[in-house]
């Protein structure tokens, strides 16, 4: 038609409305959208929500789930700062078992410091973890002694120690050489799509080639990879 002189607009319309309302619950009501996302998780994105995810050169070709956790040796959290203000801060919340990381919890946002302190701090008291791991880089160390300073001075928790280090090492060799680990050694729940979408989403479309817009995903998560493959783990008596 186009090629006659008529002009054409594409109208497209999610199935699930920012608000998180549905579009027309007559033609895809919760259950039907429920059942699509636990099927097809993916292509339920493509096809009713507008956002086809490129798998083209992706870095991971798939991931482990679990439906039920097992006995864990320790508790532990890596977390990643944001750089600048158009990163994300990410922190995973993991049980390790079997030198196994099953995560537990994902912050993945690009608020401000002071909002994620509190929010990072809230996380280690719900999920009782016992050693946090905190990249002392661009504000890490700040950052990681505000998040001790609340535990204590708010809630008086001292079960989770904070540990803040310098990351030196190249962050693209790092998320390339730990990628078949996190493949086939780390387990997320079956509905971390919903959960964590954000988070999800750049771990499902993270390419080993070309630009990635953001790698704090893949970058916090190889950081779970390598404290779970490092020497000297404390484990739980």
């Amino acid at each position: 038609l186009s090629s006659k002189g008529f002009k054409i607009r594409h109208i497209n319309f999610k199935a699930i409305k920012e608000d998180g309302s549905l579009l027309c619950e007559e033609i895809l009501n919760h259950k039907a959208i429920d059942m699509l996302k636990s099927i097809q998780g993916d292509i339920f994105s493509a096809n009713y929500q507008q956002a086809p995810l490129d798998l083209k050169g992706r870095l991971y070709n798939g991931f482990k789930t679990y439906t039920k956790q097992p006995v864990f040796d320790i508790i532990k959290a890596y977390i990643d700062t944001a750089d600048t203000g158009a990163d994300y801060l990410c922190s995973i919340v993991y049980g390790v078992h079997d030198q196994e990381a099953y995560i537990l919890d994902v912050i993945y946002t690009q608020d401000s410091m002071e909002i994620t302190e509190v929010a990072v701090a809230n996380q280690m008291i719900k999920y009782k973890v016992n050693r946090a791991d905190i990249e002392s880089n661009n504000g890490g160390r700040s950052f990681a002694r505000n998040v001790k300073r609340i535990l204590k001075e708010n809630y008086k928790w001292v079960i989770t120690v904070i540990k803040w280090f310098h990351q030196s090492d190249n962050k693209q060799a790092r998320i390339f050489s730990n990628s078949g680990w996190v493949q086939e050694h780390i387990y997320y729940p079956e509905n971390w799509m919903d959960r964590w979408p954000d988070y999800y989403k750049a771990m499902k479309t993270y390419v080993r080639e070309g630009k990635n817009p953001h790698d704090d995903a893949p970058d916090a998560t190889t950081g779970v990879a390598e404290k779970c493959n490092s020497t000297g783990m404390t484990v739980l008596k």
